[in-house]
Formats: structure tokens, C-alpha cells, sequence
């Protein structure tokens, strides 16, 4: 479990006096329970991760709350994952989707690919029918990925993004010819 104790001896409150692993981690858990930012991330990671001894989903997503509310972006960008996932939590995309936001509007872009895919489902699972689709939507979803497609560093959620656009930009070419007189 190296990884876990990694995260946690990088957060500076964490770091002061017995070094052993389970002593940092206590440490870094006290901090985090008493509102140090550094500290919540490092134990919401340690909480979240699939190998950890101390996995703890609930214990991370209320940390992360907290430090998603007091503006970390990071934080609410994984926040959103939670929710999405349903780590811990019953799946609620709503919540992914407005995180998400949070996270964006604080400059995490990989929030645009992750918003983009929010509103693809959304589009997907509210349209009757191709001919009945929520235009503003569509709208909605094409905006995303084209942020996501200018804005993600990783050149997989660029090329995912540019897919989706393509397949959508095509539905919507689709739905004018069929609404046309």
C-alpha cells in the first residue's frame, strides 16, 4: 500500500513527527477532519483508492465536500465521479452535473469531456424519439464537446470529444433535413 501512504506524506500538515505509516495517516486524517484543505484531498485519495486498507468512499465525499465548498476545483471534480459512479453514494448524475460545473467554472478542464458525456446520456435517455430530442440539449452537449475538444489536456478526452461531436454535429444535420418543409 505504498501508493495511499505516498499521497498522505505529501500533504505538508501531514508530515511533522513519527513517520511510520500508520502515524502519518492518523495525523493526516485529525488534520483533515479539522477543515486543513491539503490534508482532505490526501485522505479523500487514500479513502478512494480500490486498494486501500483504509478505503472509506463516505469519509472521502464528505471531505471533499467540504473542499469542493471552500472553492477547490479539484475536489469537485471528483466529487463528480463519485456521484457518477455511485462510490459510496447512490448514483446521482444530477449532482455529477452540477459539481462537474463547479469544477469547470474553477478551471478544471477536464470537466467540459465529463459534462459533454453527462449531456449525451441526458439527451439519450429524454428523447422519445430522434425527431422529438430536447434542441437545447443537443445544444448543450455539441457546446461541451466542443470546449472539450479545445480544452482537455489529455489527447484521449480530445479525441473522444471530437467523436462525440462528430456523431452529434451528424444527428443534428439529420434532424434539420427531417423538420425541413
Amino acid at each position: 500500500m505504498l501508493f495511499p501512504i505516498l499521497l498522505v506524506a505529501a500533504a505538508e500538515p501531514c508530515t511533522a513527527g513519527d513517520p511510520t505509516p500508520a502515524a502519518l495517516l492518523q495525523r493526516c486524517r485529525d488534520a483533515a477532519l479539522a477543515g486543513d484543505l491539503d490534508a482532505q484531498l490526501a485522505i479523500a485519495a487514500v479513502s478512494l483508492h480500490p486498494r486501500s486498507k483504509s478505503r472509506d468512499p463516505v469519509l472521502a465525499r464528505r471531505l471533499l465536500t467540504a473542499a469542493a465548498e471552500r472553492g477547490r476545483a479539484d475536489a469537485a471534480l471528483t466529487l463528480g465521479q463519485i456521484y457518477w459512479n455511485g462510490d459510496g453514494t447512490p448514483k446521482d448524475n444530477a449532482a455529477a452535473a452540477r459539481w462537474w460545473r463547479d469544477a469547470d467554472a474553477g478551471g478544471q478542464k477536464q470537466a467540459a469531456l465529463l459534462l459533454g458525456n453527462e449531456t449525451f446520456v441526458r439527451l439519450i435517455r429524454t428523447a422519445p424519439s430522434p425527431e422529438r430530442v430536447d434542441r437545447a440539449t443537443l445544444a448543450e452537449a455539441i457546446g461541451w464537446f466542443e470546449k472539450a475538444r479545445i480544452e482537455d489536456p489529455a489527447s484521449s478526452g480530445r479525441a473522444q470529444a471530437e467523436e462525440r461531436l462528430r456523431m452529434l454535429r451528424e444527428f443534428k444535420s439529420k434532424l434539420e433535413a427531417m423538420t425541413r418543409p
